[in-house]
C-alpha cells in the first residue's frame, strides 16, 4: 500500500507538470533499468559456486530502475525536479524511493537561485574511488550565487540526510525509541515533519565551483559534523538525542580539478578529507586521479587512487594496535608497536589501486580488458566465507568492477595483502538505448603471511583465486 501512494505521488507530480506549464516542450522523462545475472565462485576447496542477481550500476542491488522528470518555465526561472527509483532494499527503504524531488527558482539576472526539497548532490565528485558521500543531499534548502560567468558558490542547510541504504539514496529520520532505548529496536521511518535537529547539528554545506570554458573545472564543498535527521528527546534529563540507527556525518572535505583544454582527453584529480575534527588522530586522506583518452574507435584509460592514513598508538575508536589474527590462528602485531607514548604517530601503510582499461569499439560490439593491482587491500569477494558469496557487493564499475577494501596496516607489521584481477568484457550495443554486456572477472588475493585464506579441504593458504561470470543488460529511455 505505501508504494502505491509512493507511485501514485510522483504520477501526480509528473502529470501537474504538465497541467500548469501548458508547453510539453519544457517537460522532460528520462529513466534507465538495469540488471543481470552473476555466477560466483572461489577456489576455497568447497567448490560452491552462486548465482545472483547482479546490476553493473546498482552497486549491491540486483537491478536499478529510474524515473527521471522535470519542468521548468518559459522563462527558464524556476521549475521541479524528482526522481523515482527502485533499487532492490525493499526490507529497509521499500520498493521505491524520491533519491531528489526539489523545487527551483532564479531571480535577478538568474544570478541568484534559491532550491528547497529533497536535494541532490549540485557537486559531485566525477573521478573518484568509491565516491559514495553525499556532501550537499538531503531534506533541506540551499542557495547559489552565480557572481560572474563561470563561477558557482552555494550554502545548504539540510534537517535530513541522504542515506544510501540498498543504495536508494533516500532520506532517513530515525522515530524515537521504543523503551527500553536501543539502537536495535528503532523503527526506521521517513517522517519528515518530526526531523527537527538542534541548529549546532543541522547538516551545513558550503560548495564552490569554477569552470573556465576550455581551460579547467575546480569544485570544493565542505560539510559540518552533524546529526541531520534526529530530533531531541525531552523525557531524557541528559539532554541527549534519541537513539540513532543510521549515522551521524563526519566533517568532511571533498575537491577536484578536472582539464578541459584536449578535446579527446579526460584528466580528473580529486581529493577527500575525513574526518576533519579528528584529523589528527583518525583522519583519511583519498586521492584519486582519472584519465581517459580516445583515439577514433580506440579508448585507453588509467584509474589510480591512494588512500592514506593518520593514526596514533591510541586512537580512540581504532585498533590498528590489536592483534591481526588469521584463519590459522598465527597472530601478527601483537609485539611489533612500542606503546609506551600513546600520542605517538604511528606510521602507516598506504593503500593504493591502479585500473589500466583498454576498449576498441568494432561497430556496435565493444571489447573492453580491464587490468587492476591493488596494495595493501583485498577483495570483499575473497574475504567473504564460502556460504555467503552471494553477500558479494560491486562498486564503481569504471574501476574494474571488482568491490576493495583498504587494509589499515602499521608499517612495522610484517603483514601485505595484494589483489591482482583481470576483466575481459564484450559490450553489444543492441540500439543507441540498449546494451548487453558479458564478461568474466578473474581475482587473485594474496597475503604475504599463510593463513589468511581458508581451505577446508586442505592447508590454509596466502592466496585465493575468485571468479565471476556476469551477464548485464541496460534499457534507457
Amino acid at each position: 500500500m505505501k508504494n502505491k501512494r509512493i507511485f501514485g505521488l510522483a504520477v501526480a507530480l509528473l502529470l501537474s507538470m504538465v497541467v500548469t506549464g501548458g508547453l510539453f516542450a519544457q517537460i522532460t522523462f528520462g529513466g534507465v533499468f538495469n540488471t543481470g545475472l552473476g555466477v560466483l565462485g572461489s577456489n576455497d576447496g568447497e567448490q560452491h559456486t552462486v548465482l545472483k542477481a547482479w546490476a553493473r550500476d546498482a552497486g549491491q542491488s540486483g537491478y536499478r530502475f529510474r524515473l527521471d522528470g522535470s519542468y521548468q518555465n518559459q522563462d527558464a526561472t524556476a521549475g521541479f525536479k524528482v526522481r523515482l527509483q527502485s533499487q532492490n532494499r525493499t526490507d529497509i527503504q521499500g520498493a521505491f524511493a524520491f533519491p531528489y524531488a526539489y523545487g527551483w527558482t532564479k531571480f535577478l539576472n538568474n544570478i541568484f537561485e534559491v532550491r528547497g526539497g529533497i536535494l541532490n548532490d549540485d557537486i559531485r565528485l566525477w573521478g573518484m574511488y568509491k565516491w559514495s558521500e553525499t556532501v550537499t543531499s538531503g531534506l533541506g534548502g540551499a542557495l547559489f550565487i552565480r557572481p560572474v560567468d563561470g563561477l558557482t558558490l552555494g550554502l545548504g542547510a539540510i534537517v535530513m540526510n541522504m542515506q544510501s541504504g540498498g543504495n536508494n539514496n533516500v532520506t532517513a529520520y530515525t522515530r524515537p525509541p521504543v523503551p527500553p532505548a536501543t539502537t536495535t529496536n528503532v523503527p526506521k521511518g521517513e517522517n519528515f515533519g518530526l526531523a527537527s535537529p538542534r541548529v549546532g547539528d543541522v547538516k551545513f554545506t558550503y560548495m564552490a565551483e569554477y569552470i573556465l570554458p576550455d581551460v579547467f573545472r575546480f569544485d570544493a564543498a565542505f560539510r559540518w559534523k552533524n546529526k541531520a535527521g534526529t530530533r531531541p528527546v525531552n523525557t531524557d534529563p541528559s539532554g541527549h538525542y534519541n537513539a540513532y540507527d543510521y549515522r551521524s556525518e563526519s566533517a568532511y572535505l571533498q575537491g577536484e580539478i578536472e582539464l578541459l583544454a584536449m578535446k579527446n582527453l579526460v584528466a580528473i584529480l580529486g581529493f577527500t578529507f575525513d574526518p576533519i575534527e579528528e584529523f589528527e588522530t583518525l583522519g583519511n586522506i583519498q586521492v584519486s586521479e582519472k584519465f581517459e583518452y580516445k583515439m577514433g574507435d580506440i579508448n585507453v584509460g588509467l584509474n589510480m587512487a591512494q588512500m592514506i592514513f593518520n593514526r596514533k598508538i591510541k586512537s580512540p575508536g581504532y585498533s590498528a594496535i590489536d592483534t591481526f589474527v588469521g584463519f590459522n590462528g598465527d597472530t601478527y602485531g601483537a609485539d611489533d608497536i612500542d606503546v609506551s607514548d600513546p600520542d605517538a604517530k604511528l606510521k602507516m601503510k598506504p593503500s593504493l589501486f591502479f585500473n589500466l582499461w583498454g576498449s576498441y569499439a568494432i561497430g556496435k560490439i565493444v571489447p573492453r580488458l580491464d587490468l587492476n593491482f591493488n596494495y595493501s587491500a583485498r577483495s570483499n569477494l575473497a574475504a567473504k566465507q564460502v556460504d555467503r558469496l552471494g553477500e558479494w557487493t560491486w562498486n564503481n564499475p569504471s574501476w574494474g568492477l571488482n568491490s576493495y577494501t583498504e587494509v589499515e596496516v602499521p608499517k612495522d607489521i610484517d603483514l601485505l595483502f595484494t589483489v591482482f584481477s583481470v576483466r575481459p568484457s564484450v559490450k553489444f550495443n543492441i540500439d543507441s538505448r540498449t546494451s548487453i554486456e558479458i564478461g568474466d572477472l578473474i581475482a587473485f588475493d594474496m597475503a604475504n603471511q599463510d593463513g589468511w585464506y581458508q581451505d577446508l579441504n586442505g592447508p590454509d593458504k596466502s592466496m585465493r583465486i575468485s571468479n565471476v561470470f556476469y551477464i548485464d543488460l541496460k534499457w534507457s529511455f
